[in-house]
């Protein structure tokens, strides 16, 4: 069992971390942290908000912005 909680564990932070690579260009250790520094107060106030979104709703939200 334990060995199956190592292995999914590993998988769940290597598709995260492609996630950040892939949005932000993130590409080792010291700027991901910088990062998670960085957005922590903001992902800590809304982080509710943007799990009750969905994917689409999200994306929207990024287009508008950029308009």
């Amino acid at each position: 069992m334990r060995e199956k909680e190592r292995k999914a564990r590993t998988k769940r932070l290597v598709e995260v971390g492609a996630i950040f690579e892939k949005h932000f260009g993130i590409e080792g250790q010291e700027e991901a942290e910088k990062f998670a520094l960085a957005l922590k107060k903001y992902v800590v106030e809304k982080k509710d908000k943007i799990i009750n979104m969905n994917i689409e709703q999200l994306r929207n939200q990024d287009v508008k912005k950029q308009t």
